[in-house]
């Protein structure tokens, strides 16, 4: 083999490595939501959401961080012109895949859904902690490396297989253990779209308005479910 065919291969392990670790990152946050349950019983309520609210804030500032670091070129600009277009038509095909789910499957709800929804009721703290995490910084994180790196990493020079590969891998990180095919499909499918409009728009705040416009409405629901 080849000593340029070596580097390319070390390359795009060192690329996959990287996106793992970066992958990690955007789930470290979570664990804020699990932090106050590990404490002795003896702390004090109060001390115990100070420090969940602190390990998520800094989590989310070390994701973003190096999220933007590796994000290069920055493809983020004002949303203006076509692009407005785009996600509002962006928007409308995730709701027609959505009533398009509904009549093709008999789940009522996905895991992923199931585990958003038992997330928000751990607690008050849980609750708005869920809230910013699936309104604001689930569509940031996830586009960065769902569409941002990933399409930077991988098949730069494939519009097709980097459109393709970004919504399998975005489709699979949100299939669960108990979820079927149409599932999986489902999740993909809004990856499709994400990155289309990601490449048609060359700018990356279109397909994360998308992602914040389709996961506000779910997120205000559950919120509202929880405070009534």
């Amino acid at each position: 083999m080849s000593q340029n065919k070596l580097a390319t291969i070390g390359l795009y392990l060192w690329r996959l490595l990287k996106f793992g670790l970066l992958f990690g990152l955007i789930i470290l946050p979570q664990f804020a939501l699990l932090l106050p349950s590990w404490f002795p019983k003896n702390y004090s309520p109060l001390t115990k959401i100070a420090v969940a609210w602190l390990f998520f804030s800094l989590a989310y500032v070390l994701a973003v961080f190096c999220l933007f670091k590796q994000f290069k070129p920055r493809k983020l600009a004002p949303i203006k012109g076509k692009m407005t277009n785009d996600v509002i038509v962006g928007f409308i095909a995730f709701l027609f895949i959505k009533i398009l789910y509904g009549f093709i499957s008999n789940i009522q709800t996905t895991q992923n859904d199931a585990a958003l929804r038992q997330m928000f009721s751990l607690s008050t703290s849980a609750m708005l902690m869920m809230t910013l995490m699936t309104i604001f910084m689930a569509p940031l994180c996830e586009e960065l490396l769902f569409r941002g790196l990933f399409m930077q990493y991988f098949f730069p020079n494939s519009r097709f297989l980097a459109i393709f590969f970004s919504g399998a891998c975005f489709g699979a990180i949100h299939f669960h253990n108990g979820d079927d095919l149409t599932v999986l499909l489902l999740y993909m499918s809004f990856g499709w779209i994400l990155a289309y409009y990601y490449k048609k728009s060359d700018n990356l705040l279109v397909p994360i308005t998308i992602h914040f416009l389709n996961n506000l409405p779910a997120a205000l629901v559950i919120l509202l479910s929880n405070l009534a």
